[in-house]
Parts: C-alpha cells; sequence; structure tokens
C-alpha cells in the first residue's frame, strides 16, 4: 500500500509539472512546506542525475512554510539538479539542504535583503565550477554554455525570475575544479492563521446530507462515492450533464453538486449554471486538474469552491463539509 501511495503522488506530482510546462496551471501561491516539496521530488531527482552521482539530502526538521506555489518550487530545483548533473560528467556528490538563518543587517544588505529569518535551499555539487566571467552572466536570459543541442539558457533566468517573485534572492559561489553552490533565500510565510488551522486540523467531514456527483470517468465517480458514503452522505452518481440535470429534476432538491470541469458535452460550470436554473441555492463543488475553474460559476450568489486534482480524501471531506456549512 505504501508502494501504491508513492507511486500516486509521483505521478500526481510528474502531471503538474506537465501543465505547468503547458500553461495550463495557474500558479497558486499558498503556504507550501519546502521540505514537503524536496522529499516528494526525490525519486524524480535521482533518477533525472543518474546512477554516476550521489544524492545526500539535509533537510532541516521544523524549517516551517514559505510562500510559493509548489510547482516553481519544483522547477527551481529540477533546474538546479540538471545543472548539477552536466556539471559533473564523470559522476560526484550532489548535496541538497534546507534551514532557518538569520541575517544580520550587514549580511543581508549584502543580498539587498531585510535582516531577520530566511529559509534557505542550497544545492551543491563536486563538478568542474564555474569561470569568472561566467559566473556575471549566468542568471542571463539565452546564456549558456551548453551546446546549442542541450541548453536554451532560459533554466538559470527562470529559476532567479521565480526566486526575485517570491521576494528571495539567489547567490552563486563556484571556484574551478572543485564545485559549485546555489544559496537561495526566501522569506519564511507568517504564522499560522485560523484558516490554514481549518486545513490542518482533522475534517469533520460526516453528514447525512445528499451529494450530486458528476464525472465521466466511472473510476473517479465510483471512487468518490465510495469515500463520501462512508462519511455518512447520500450519494447520487452520473457520468455526464444531461443524467445530473435529470436526477436534479426527479429528485427536486440536493445538498451538494460535486463535477469534474472537463467532461465531453457540457463542462461542469455550464452544468452548474443550468443545474441553478433547477436549483437557484444548489451548492457547487467543481474539480479539475485544469485550474481555469469556472469563474462564472464560482461567482454565483450560491456558494461554491474550485477543488484542484490531485486531492487527498482529507482535502474532499473538508471542503464538502465547508460548503455545506456555510450559512446563506
Amino acid at each position: 500500500m505504501r508502494a501504491i501511495k508513492l507511486a500516486v503522488e509521483s505521478a500526481a506530482a510528474f502531471t503538474r509539472r506537465l501543465l505547468l510546462l503547458s500553461r495550463r496551471k495557474v500558479l497558486a501561491p499558498q503556504r507550501t512546506d519546502l521540505n514537503e516539496v524536496m522529499t516528494s521530488l526525490t525519486l524524480l531527482l535521482k533518477k533525472a542525475v543518474g546512477e554516476d552521482v550521489m544524492m545526500e539530502l539535509d533537510l532541516t526538521p521544523g524549517l516551517g512554510p514559505v510562500i510559493a506555489d509548489a510547482s516553481e518550487l519544483e522547477q527551481v530545483l529540477l533546474n538546479l539538479v540538471i545543472n548539477a548533473r552536466d556539471a559533473m560528467p564523470a559522476g560526484g556528490k550532489l548535496a541538497i539542504a534546507t534551514r532557518r538563518l538569520e541575517l544580520d543587517r550587514e549580511t543581508a544588505g549584502v543580498r539587498g535583503l531585510e535582516a531577520g529569518t530566511w529559509v534557505e535551499l542550497r544545492v551543491t555539487d563536486e563538478g568542474i565550477g564555474i569561470e569568472p566571467e561566467v559566473r556575471d552572466h549566468i542568471f542571463e536570459p539565452f546564456f549558456t554554455t551548453k551546446d546549442a543541442s542541450v541548453g536554451t539558457g532560459l533554466g538559470l533566468s527562470t529559476v532567479y525570475g521565480i526566486v526575485r517573485q517570491l521576494g528571495g534572492d539567489i547567490q552563486v559561489e563556484s571556484e574551478l575544479g572543485r564545485g559549485t553552490s546555489f544559496s537561495i533565500l526566501m522569506p519564511p510565510a507568517p504564522g499560522v492563521d485560523e484558516a490554514a488551522r481549518a486545513l490542518i486540523a482533522a475534517p469533520k467531514a460526516r453528514g447525512k446530507e445528499t451529494l450530486l456527483v458528476v464525472d465521466d470517468e466511472p473510476a473517479v465517480r465510483n471512487l468518490l462515492s465510495q469515500f463520501l458514503g462512508r462519511q455518512g452522505y447520500e450519494v447520487l452518481l452520473a457520468g455526464d450533464g444531461p443524467e445530473a440535470l435529470a436526477h436534479l429534476t426527479e429528485r427536486g432538491r440536493v445538498d451538494l453538486l460535486i463535477s469534474d470541469m472537463l467532461m465531453p458535452g457540457l463542462r461542469g460550470d455550464r452544468l452548474a449554471a443550468l443545474a441553478r436554473d433547477i436549483q437557484s441555492d444548489l451548492r457547487v463543488l467543481l474539480i479539475s486538474g485544469n485550474n481555469k475553474s469556472g469563474d462564472a460559476a464560482l461567482e454565483s450568489a450560491a456558494p461554491a469552491a474550485f477543488l484542484g486534482k490531485p486531492f487527498s480524501t482529507l482535502e474532499l471531506g473538508n471542503a464538502v463539509r465547508r460548503l455545506l456549512d456555510i450559512r446563506v
């Protein structure tokens, strides 16, 4: 079961990266644990560096979150690790570390930052190093020392842009023949607020309301039905929009519509609009791996929310319960 769970999480992370690269995933900065991102990428990174490179992790426990999109942090890590691999054609050691550190005013001023607490990600290799004249240009777009068939010159410039957008800083230290170390500083997220505590807390997922679940994939539909049924909900199932509308017409009333966004014939947001013509106060939860979430449906007066795939049963249970508990 642990192996299956790990495989599913790896596939989910890979899907997120594909969506990001195809620009179909909307970036959503939120409280993100850098250690968790690092851990979820471990298998992929080990495959990326190959068997000749020994990868060592030194992740500080209790690091605390930063405000970032997990996909952005994954992109930063992948770029730095692939660069480190390319700098060690004969193999070597790659060290990845995270820590919290305090910057005094003088040190912070050198890096153009404010004094205080920062979260550091450091990636260090034992590679060939970078010449001083090259080091000054490595974050420039389209600058590369690699062959045109291998590098585009956008990897490190992308890393630089992401880090600066997060309000952080990146610096490089390198010595020819003795390796390179990239240090990224990011501001820690502010203290946990009540909304974050609600997400972290165990879900109050049980209920007795009636839910209408709509998804054109039978496996997904049945899985949602099994989980929600075990939480005490009465679950109605539909394989497409017209079947869902027929359920609403015949049933007269349901408490919550849970619909996939992208379905043949009738999209989830359009289904939500038509369903509210039948039941104006219908609560709606749209789910999809494509984070274009149907703004028209979400802007309705009735409570609505969007849940991006992949999601856990904890996230689903919390989302359902929060929508049902909203007073209107």
